[in-house]
């Protein structure tokens, strides 16, 4: 299964956001790997980190705290780095403010995101036009905010909810084939065909499924 957006897109959207960067719990610890002896240097799943403790078998360290080295990691994540090095077996873990990211918090999120629009699109798969991957990509950055921002108890109206529920209401219309998308064109498609189309998958949830399609 292949992501709709990428982490890339997803942050290039989020950043735009005032409540952007929701992959991050500062009260969360993240293990960042095993101590070994020899090993000073811990990659983080964070990028940007401003404040960040440091645990070693669930112990906060408050003395010989480590360093950070900003965006020396796997594909710019944050990396940690002790004086000397963890003993053979102690966990060493990781917590960061949260204004941080946690990219493989997004990865998850957009993994999700994409299988719950391949649930769908099961007819079709896999999708190849561009004209609909586009489209796609949006609605998935769109359905990844949402996930992101339901990690956090924002207690007021989410001004993206009616924007994310006529996203899902697409792809229910999609799926029961009151909308018709074609991967396929005339002049592509074999005599007698206008393209592959998507029939047939989960039932409305948000409206009456005899009302008008036109969205």
């Amino acid at each position: 299964m292949a992501a709709y957006a990428t982490r890339a897109d997803l942050l290039a959207a989020i950043s735009q956001d005032s409540q952007a960067k929701l992959s991050t719990d500062p009260s969360r610890r993240w293990v960042c790997g095993t101590g070994d002896g020899i090993v000073t240097t811990f990659t983080t799943p964070f990028l940007e980190i401003t404040t960040f403790k440091v645990y070693v078998d669930g112990t906060l360290l408050t003395a010989s705290i480590p360093t950070l080295s900003r965006g020396t990691g796997t594909d710019g994540r944050d990396r940690i780095v002790f004086a000397a090095a963890p003993t053979v077996g102690q966990v060493v873990s990781v917590s960061a403010d949260a204004s941080a990211i946690n990219v493989d918090v997004l990865d998850s999120v957009l993994a999700s995101v994409s299988a719950m629009i391949d649930g769908y699109l099961h007819a079709i798969l896999p999708v190849t036009d561009t004209a609909l991957l586009a489209s796609l990509k949006a609605k998935a950055i769109l359905f990844a905010k949402v996930t992101l921002r339901g990690r956090r108890n924002l207690e007021v109206v989410d001004p993206i909810e009616m924007e994310w529920k006529a996203a899902v209401r697409w792809l229910e219309l999609v799926a029961e084939g009151k909308i018709q998308i074609s991967q396929g064109t005339p002049d592509t498609a074999p005599d007698g065909a206008e393209g592959d189309y998507a029939y047939g998958s989960f039932e409305p949830v948000f409206s009456d499924p005899d009302e008008g399609t036109s969205l």
